[in-house]
């Protein structure tokens, strides 16, 4: 990882001095800490490119825009201040395992604080957008398939996560292993980040490695002291916004044309989060994914159960494929209310499978085989029967692209270590879990939960008041500015 640092010759800052008048600008010096990088003037358009670890605290001020080469790294004990309406942009990297992102680590602070008038924007390098917000031709030259072209904003703190073998700290997705800024997660659920406040990330996303993508905003073990409010994501390629374990609380924000789901839960986040939409794109995939703990349960029994409430889901279509509606797996656990879903197609669907993991072994002969995709979690199912899984005051417009009763899908099934005999059943010799497979609820036992599902639930041919967002409070983002939130 690169430090730029900022010198400027002794010849040119006294030749500044006494060169300038009332109408010369003056180019003043940055201070010369790590994180700062060159300051190439002082028009609208100057630039400022920042890399490596910021160790005081900084300000990034809305008369330049703001570089970011490789990882930016806010270090414990360090604040970063970006003014309202700042533009920072991530540069390209040839190496996918430099990409550009700015890092919050444990302990450090951001305070990004926009207005609706002057939100704060992190976008890609090619983004064309100047530092005032406008556009050289009037409107903006990428599109929603423009993604990939850089990191994302990643936020780290010190609050619980429910982690495999109950280690205390994990790396985040999308941070090579040997960067140790990228730990998360410790003991404090207090644990403050900073603030963010009317910010828009764009175009990002870059993939590092297999399953190790870099999310619109990635949050990881983030605490309650933490504030979220007025996001947006638009055209990241993996991710919308994804939360890994914390509970830092998130409200009114939208996520659009992202690659793969809006709203992604794991590790027993458990937070609140309200006033959301999420609007699918050509390659989007469901608009929440919901996992539980991936350890030990946390305590108190609360802790482990996240709520959504007053958010509207924008599907792609009626006659469009995939692109589904809400994926509960593995140990999840929470609560989906008062949400609106509308301009879904014919294989959209509200599943409490726990699909999500894979065969670790199959007997010889069997039509499985070794990764395919089996679900994981029997407790699942009891989580939903018992109500630690609660999915209830939502609507479902009615000229969706398949059969109301047909929406919600309700699965039981063996633990993952399970071996497939070679007829592709599951018998009680198959597999250790302390569960025998062949206690499986009956087809009618499921039936009554699914049903339970439609019953607690509507379909409606126009959503009641108290249902959905109030997209009222987005009328700041681009995606209202571009027509794009239109309902």
């Amino acid at each position: 990882m690169k430090k730029i640092i900022v010198s400027l010759s002794l010849f040119f800052s006294f030749a500044s001095i006494i060169s300038c008048t009332e109408d010369t600008p003056v180019l003043t010096e940055i201070p010369q800490n790590s994180g700062s990088g060159t300051n190439t003037g002082t028009n609208p358009e100057s630039t400022i490119t920042h890399s490596g670890i910021i160790t005081e605290n900084e300000t990034w001020s809305n008369t330049s825009i703001h570089l970011l080469e490789d990882k930016v790294v806010v270090e414990s004990g360090a604040v970063l201040t970006i003014e309202a309406g700042t533009v920072i942009k991530g540069l390209a990297s040839n190496d996918v395992e430099d990409a550009s992102a700015l890092i919050i680590a444990k302990g450090g602070r951001i305070q990004a604080i926009g207005t609706s008038s002057d939100p704060i924007i992190f976008t890609a390098e090619d983004d064309a957008i100047l530092a005032d917000q406008t556009y050289p031709n009037g409107a903006p030259n990428l599109s929603a398939a423009d993604v990939g072209l850089w990191g994302g904003l990643i936020i780290l703190g010190n609050a619980r996560c429910s982690f495999k073998n109950d280690v205390e700290e994990l790396q985040i997705e999308g941070i090579p292993a040997e960067d140790t800024f990228g730990l998360y997660g410790g003991t404090n659920d207090a644990d403050d980040s900073g603030i963010l406040r009317y910010v828009s990330i764009r175009h990002g996303g870059t993939n590092i490695g297999a399953g190790n993508e870099i999310n619109g905003l990635t949050l990881g073990g983030v605490g309650a002291g933490t504030t979220l409010s007025h996001i947006e994501v638009y055209a990241n390629q993996d991710d919308g916004i994804e939360f890994f374990g914390g509970n830092v609380n998130l409200s009114n924000a939208l996520v659009w044309s992202q690659g793969d789901d809006a709203y992604d839960i794991d590790q027993a986040y458990s937070g609140n989060i309200s006033n959301i939409v999420y609007i699918a794109g050509d390659e989007s995939d469901h608009a929440l994914e919901i996992d539980g703990r991936e350890g030990a349960a946390l305590t108190p029994a609360s802790r482990n159960q996240f709520t959504i409430a007053n958010a509207t889901f924008k599907g792609p279509g009626i006659t469009a494929s995939g692109r589904e509606m809400v994926d509960w797996r593995s140990n999840a656990e929470g609560a989906v209310t008062n949400s609106y879903f509308f301009n879904f197609g014919t294989d959209a669907d509200v599943e409490i499978d726990g699909d999500g993991t894979k065969y670790l072994s199959v007997t010889s002969g069997s039509s499985k085989e070794v990764g395919d995709k089996v679900s994981n979690n029997p407790t699942l199912y009891d989580n939903y029967r018992n109500g630690s899984i609660i999915f209830s005051g939502n609507e479902f417009k009615n000229d969706i692209g398949k059969a109301y009763n047909s929406i919600f899908a309700i699965k039981w099934s063996v633990a993952p270590s399970a071996t497939s005999d070679s007829n592709g059943t599951f018998d009680a010799n198959d597999t250790d879990d302390n569960r025998d497979p062949n206690a499986a609820p009956t087809a009618t036992e499921i039936d009554t939960q699914e049903t339970r599902l439609q019953t607690e639930n509507n379909s409606v041919a126009t959503k009641s008041a108290n249902v959905g967002a109030d997209t009222s409070l987005l009328g700041w983002t681009l995606a209202f500015d571009t027509g794009v939130l239109d309902f």
